[in-house]
């Protein structure tokens, strides 16, 4: 029997999701001690944008991964037809800015038209080394490719080179640099 198997979420994901976001932005939130007080804010916005049908980390756009034998969650995926991402960025960032009561730093476009975006990925660390990561980024190609779009694409932080490292074990290829939340990332397609 798989370890690992993969399913869409459900809005009752919502909790775990938002924790996989704030994960994926580099803010430690799996392990409580070590979260801190803005990383809890921002994890409760999260949330409220994870059970939202209309955000860029809506559960209806979430794959779990879930542990076969428990049952319990082991990471997760957000993907999405980067034709919806204008739409989505706009509503998304409005709600977070009056939520928080701030601006966000300066943010170029993740994706556009034409691409099938993996926005966050996050695997708690138990389940790393079983292929986690690899069976949602596969499971989100698919659906690209069952939606007619071939190109899949996603950003990483440029000083994260193990990252770069990972995705490009999986097929995926540099296309240029942005500017996210103040923060140099590197995008990366993959066409397989």
């Amino acid at each position: 029997m798989e370890r690992i198997v993969i399913r869409d979420a459900v809005q009752e994901d919502a909790p775990f999701i938002a924790k996989c976001v704030v994960e994926a932005m580099g803010m430690p939130c799996f392990n409580p001690e070590n979260m801190q007080e803005d990383t809890a804010v921002l994890l409760e916005v999260m949330e409220e944008l994870c059970r939202m049908e209309e955000s860029l980390y809506s559960w209806k756009h979430a794959d779990m991964a879930i542990d076969a034998a428990t049952g319990e969650p082991a990471g997760c995926l957000i993907s999405y037809n980067g034709g919806l991402y204008a739409g989505l960025r706009q509503k998304t960032f409005s709600y977070a800015r009056q939520r928080i009561g701030k601006e966000m730093p300066e943010s170029g476009m993740e994706t556009q038209a034409g691409e099938f975006y993996m926005d966050s990925l996050a695997v708690l660390p138990e389940y790393r080394g079983f292929k986690t990561g690899r069976k949602l980024m596969l499971n989100a190609v698919r659906k690209g490719r069952e939606a007619g779009i071939d190109k899949t694409s996603l950003i990483v932080d440029k000083e994260a080179p193990g990252l770069q490292a990972y995705y490009a074990s999986a097929g995926f290829v540099p296309d240029g640099e942005m500017i996210f939340f103040g923060h140099p990332y590197v995008r990366m397609v993959s066409q397989k």
